[in-house]
C-alpha cells in the first residue's frame, strides 16, 4: 500500500468512526435522553387526568415534581379553584332563582283559579304547570348533584314493580294499559333513592307520549337491564340523541318541563349505567337502561 493510499484509508478512518458514533448518539442518546428529561411532564398528565369536574375542589398534586413545573402547576390549581367558585355560584343562583320562583308561581296559580272559565284560563293554567314543573326539576337537579342520598342496596324488581302500581292510575286515566315483567326473581345494585325518581320519570314519559292508546311495558331482563315500552308517536332516529339535552323538546308546544329525561340521564350514569333508545315515528319506544357495574342476580321469574 502506498503512502498516499494509507492517508486516505486512516482518513477515512478518523472521519468514519466519529461520524457513525455521533449517528448512533443521535438515533438512540438523544431520544431517551429526551425522555428521561420529560418523565416529570408525564406524571404531570397522569395528575392532570385525575382532576375530576364532578369532584369539586380538585387540585393538582405539586408532590415529587421538579421547581420548574411548580408555577405552572400552582397557575393551573388557582384557575381550577377560579372555575370551581364560578360553578359554585352558578349552582347557587340557579336554587336561589328557583325557590324565589316558587312563591309568585303559587300566587299565580291561586288567582288564576279565581278566572272565570275559559280557553285563555286554560292556557294560562297550562304555563304555570310547565314554569311550576321547571322550578321543581331544577331545584331536584341541584339537590342532587351538591348532596347525593346515601348508597344503598336496591332491589331493580321490588323498585319497577311500585312504580308500575303507583302510576298504574295515571296510565289507565290516559287510556293506555301497563304491565310489569322479568325475566329473573331478584336482581340488585348499589344505588340511592334517586333510581326512583327516574324509573318514575321514563314511565311517566312513556304514558304522556303513548298517544293515549296500546300496551307500556316494563320488563327486568336477565342480565339485568331494564326496558321501558310504549306504542306511542316515537321519535325520530336524529333526535335519538337530544331529547337528553337540558331543555330541548321534541315538540315545542308540548308542556313538558324539558329537564326530565336529562335528569335520568344523570342519574343512571351515576349508577353506572346508560340509556339507550330504540324508536321511530309512529312506531312507539323502547328505553333500555344497562348497566356496566356488576349486578347480583338470583333466579329466574
Amino acid at each position: 500500500m502506498s503512502l498516499y493510499q494509507l492517508i486516505f484509508v486512516v482518513g477515512q478512518i478518523t472521519i468514519g468512526v466519529p461520524a457513525l458514533i455521533l449517528l448512533l448518539v443521535t438515533l438512540v442518546g438523544v431520544p431517551w435522553v429526551t425522555k428521561w428529561s420529560l418523565r416529570s411532564l408525564g406524571t404531570l398528565t397522569d395528575r392532570l387526568n385525575k382532576v375530576d369536574f364532578e369532584a369539586r375542589g380538585g387540585v393538582v398534586n405539586e408532590t415529587g415534581l421538579p421547581k420548574e413545573l411548580l408555577r405552572v402547576v400552582r397557575e393551573i390549581n388557582l384557575a381550577l379553584n377560579r372555575v370551581d367558585a364560578g360553578f359554585e355560584k352558578t349552582e347557587r343562583f340557579f336554587v336561589n332563582a328557583a325557590h324565589e320562583l316558587r312563591t309568585p308561581l303559587a300566587i299565580v296559580q291561586v288567582r288564576s283559579d279565581t278566572l272565570p272559565q275559559s280557553e285563555e284560563k286554560l292556557h294560562i293554567q297550562k304555563s304555570i304547570k310547565r314554569l311550576t314543573a321547571i322550578t321543581n326539576q331544577l331545584l331536584d337537579i341541584e339537590r342532587y348533584r351538591q348532596n347525593p342520598p346515601i348508597s344503598k342496596k336496591i332491589e331493580l324488581r321490588h323498585l319497577l314493580s311500585k312504580v308500575v302500581a303507583d302510576l298504574a292510575p295515571f296510565a289507565i286515566s290516559e287510556g293506555c294499559e301497563i304491565s310489569f315483567e322479568t325475566d329473573v326473581s331478584k336482581v340488585s345494585l348499589e344505588g340511592d333513592e334517586a333510581l326512583d325518581r327516574a324509573f318514575s320519570n321514563l314511565v311517566r314519559n312513556a304514558i304522556q307520549y303513548g298517544g293515549g292508546r296500546g300496551d307500556i311495558v316494563v320488563k327486568v331482563k336477565a342480565d339485568g337491564s331494564v326496558l321501558i315500552s310504549d306504542q306511542g308517536i316515537g321519535t325520530a332516529g336524529d333526535l335519538h340523541s337530544r331529547i337528553f339535552e337540558p331543555f330541548y323538546r321534541v315538540n315545542p308546544h308540548g308542556s313538558g318541563a324539558s329537564l326530565g329525561l336529562s335528569m335520568v340521564n344523570e342519574i343512571v350514569e351515576k349508577h353506572g349505567g346508560f340509556i339507550e333508545l330504540k324508536s321511530s315515528p309512529d312506531h312507539g319506544s323502547v328505553f333500555a337502561i344497562r348497566w356496566r357495574n356488576a349486578l347480583q342476580i338470583a333466579g329466574r321469574g
